[in-house]
């Protein structure tokens, strides 16, 4: 079996969801993967973010939790590629079909409890998006915004007034 065979996973049987779908060994190690993570950090008490994730209530659908196949089609069917992360939308609901999407990493980190953001000009951006654009450190970003200063002193720009 090549590395990429594609391999059908018949989920009709004891496993439910009734998919049959194909995916390959790298998409199917990634899945499994994401899929042992999502159950770990809400389950295991000696995982290292078990306290972000379980330790706050979250946790994963039955469905989901007790069944990798049904994580997996559902996956597939709802954006999964090669690079991307499992996200939940509302970062204080549980992982679930109607709550989680496939994201990428930079857009993921967006998503975050920590994230401080900070808006000039209509446009909003966290302190790390901030200082990335002005080529400064982000956690002095995140504490000068923190400490409410403007963007105008954080950035050491001069407000402009229209005339």
């Amino acid at each position: 079996m090549s590395r990429l065979e594609e391999r059908a996973i018949d989920t009709q049987d004891d496993r439910g969801c009734g998919k049959e779908i194909k995916t390959n060994k790298e998409e199917y190690k990634q899945l499994t993967i994401a899929w042992i993570n999502m159950r770990q950090r809400c389950y295991n008490k000696n995982h290292p973010k078990y306290p972000d994730w379980g330790g706050r209530g979250i946790t994963v659908c039955a469905t989901w939790k007790n069944n990798k196949y049904c994580f997996v089609v559902w996956a597939l069917l709802n954006g999964f590629q090669l690079g991307l992360t499992l996200d939940r939308i509302n970062v204080n609901g549980n992982y679930s079909p109607k709550n989680c999407r496939w994201i990428a990493q930079e857009e993921q980190l967006r998503n975050q409890r920590k994230n401080v953001y900070l808006t000039h000009n209509g446009m909003t951006l966290t302190a790390a998006e901030w200082a990335r654009k002005y080529g400064k450190n982000r956690g002095e970003v995140a504490r000068q915004i923190r400490q409410g200063m403007s963007f105008e002193e954080i950035f050491n720009t001069e407000r402009r007034y229209d005339q």
